[in-house]
């Protein structure tokens, strides 16, 4: 019988209020002028450092998540027999994990370039999945031109394949 495990994952983008660390409370710099970047050395966090820190965080927390789900998925049928329900599984994996991304593309491109951005990162990630797609449906239709081929010359072996005169 399979246990149910459940995972909490949050995600904090601030150390405290003031932008500082617990490790470096006590260690001040001196107050400076804004360097290229938007951030001073003051301790304040610009909006953009902070952009990346969540950006970044996201990333792991995605990663880790992915990971966890990846293994819970790939190991149903050492748990409970069933290659076809991990399959199924691993199928909507891969929906999900695809539709997460074009949505990730349409939340960046419309923070780059508004609606027009937006439209322009989604038709460029679905036309990526679709030749990813296309690909992997080449890849299965070879794989069964083999397996027939292979299925064939293991019927001709055994005297059960071809015609009477021996011909395939």
């Amino acid at each position: 019988m399979a246990r149910e495990v459940e995972y909490i994952i949050r995600i904090s983008a601030d150390a405290n209020a003031q932008g500082d660390s617990e490790i470096t409370e006590n260690q001040k710099a001196p107050e400076a002028a804004p360097t290229s970047s938007g951030d001073t050395v003051s301790g304040k966090t610009s909006p953009t450092k902070k952009l990346f820190i969540q950006t970044a965080a996201y990333g792991y927390a995605k990663r880790a998540l992915n990971t966890v789900v990846s293994n819970t998925i790939n190991t149903v049928s050492l748990r409970t027999g069933y290659n076809e329900h991990q399959q199924r599984l691993q199928l909507a994996q891969r929906i999900t994990s695809d539709a997460i991304n074009i949505g990730e593309s349409l939340v960046v491109g419309a923070m780059v370039g508004g609606l027009g951005g937006a439209l322009v990162s989604a038709a460029i990630t679905s036309t990526f999945k679709l030749v990813e797609y296309g690909m992997e449906h080449q890849r299965l239709q070879i794989s069964r031109e083999v397996d027939s081929i292979g299925l064939a010359q293991a019927q001709i072996r055994a005297g059960t394949g071809g015609d009477r005169q021996g011909r395939n």
